[in-house]
């Protein structure tokens, strides 16, 4: 493959390519690593996610999109194949794969992104932008596996890669954890459950930024529900669609789906089960994920859109919006119908949501039923 000569000289030279001062003999022109036309330089098109073409010896898209997994060796770092292929990040302008290994403060990913320059005070850790004063494995930090967050609080940290159910990304990983109040998340930074109208239903910590700035890709924006300001580092977010809503009455007796509203939201928890077992709410009742609207029209009339906590694992509690029939209170009549009580609900506990009155079935609907009010205590 190797010859004395070097630049474009004529002759026999012009056949072939030159890598730096080697020349490269034809076939080996062709090859996706050293491709080039006669007398030129030759050039990898594997970084390019290409391949060489063995008439023209240039260049050309591969016919399989360019996942390859062949590795180049070129100045751009080592790059592999084409999108999943590559480790580290992709120059938008070149085209060329910046392996992981080889990301910088100036060319910074992971995962077949495209590079990006790490703010000031930071440097590139594995293709992850990382803050020189504070720790990575907190709150907030880049990472790429949930053991890149063993500092958030709790012990209950994972790596957030794509919002729920846009799909975007988190640019360089977040690490997280759910949560229902800002002190789960560590001093100065927040929990907000009310992203979903923005791509992300999942109750989640985030990075505080009221003295600090966000890192590439996050910015700081005022997530408070109340007249006091509260900041932390968010994605851009994705607007979703969760379609009309349903027509009919929030909390309303049902016998399937179908009467409650549109799927996927809309469901209907009926009296009794396929198999004759009673659930506890007379007549049936519909309900709604309002997670994406936060909409209480949106739940149908006479509807009100609710956090519950629906679990907890090891990432902690999950918080979702449901729709239910509202009601006030104290009231009386509160507005629920036969059947249901008035649980208080909402900031400050100013609205109400019906729920089946436990007297009914104590034992199977509750641990605990208060038996003046029909509550679960």
């Amino acid at each position: 493959m190797t010859g004395g000569g070097s630049g474009g000289s004529s002759g026999v030279l012009a056949s072939g390519c030159f890598a730096g001062a080697t020349y490269v003999s034809p076939p080996f022109n062709a090859l996706d690593t050293l491709c080039g036309s006669p007398g030129d330089a030759c050039l990898d098109c594997a970084q390019r996610a290409q391949a060489c073409d063995a008439v023209t010896h240039t260049c050309r898209p591969r016919p399989d999109g360019g996942f390859s997994g062949a590795t180049g060796g070129g100045a751009a770092g080592g790059g592999t194949g084409g999108g999943p292929g590559c480790s580290g990040c992709w120059l938008p302008v070149s085209g060329f794969c910046v392996d992981v290994a080889n990301t910088s403060v100036v060319n910074c990913g992971i995962n077949g992104s495209a590079c990006v320059s790490c703010p000031s005070g930071s440097t590139c850790t594995k293709g992850v932008c990382r803050s020189l004063v504070d720790p990575a494995g907190k709150i907030g930090a880049g990472c790429q596996n949930d053991s890149d967050c063993d500092r958030v609080p709790g012990g209950a940290g994972f790596c957030k890669l794509l919002a729920v159910p846009s799909g975007a990304r988190y640019a360089q990983g977040l690490c997280t954890r759910r949560c229902v109040d800002s002190m789960d998340c560590g001093t100065g930074n927040a929990c907000v459950y009310w992203l979903g109208p923005q791509g992300e239903v999942e109750n989640l910590c985030y990075q505080g930024c009221a003295s600090s700035t966000c890192r590439a890709g996050y910015d700081c924006v005022d997530v408070s529900l109340s007249s006091t300001p509260r900041l932390a580092c968010l994605p851009p977010g994705v607007l979703v669609d969760a379609g009309p809503g349903s027509s009919a009455a929030a909390g309303g007796p049902c016998t399937r789906d179908s009467q409650c509203g549109p799927a996927p939201y809309f469901s209907c928890t009926p009296e009794r089960t396929a198999l004759g077992k009673a659930t506890n709410y007379p007549g049936g009742a519909c309900t709604g994920d309002c997670s994406l609207t936060l909409d209480d029209a949106w739940c149908g009339d006479g509807g009100v859109c609710l956090p519950f906590i629906t679990l907890r694992d090891a990432r902690g509690p999950l918080v979702q919006w449901s729709c239910g029939a509202r009601c006030t209170p104290g009231a009386s009549p509160s507005g629920c119908r036969t059947g249901y009580v008035c649980q208080a609900g909402g900031a400050g506990g100013a609205s109400g949501f019906c729920t089946p009155d436990c007297r009914q079935a104590p034992a199977s609907f509750c641990s605990s039923c208060d038996t003046a009010t029909g509550l679960c205590n």
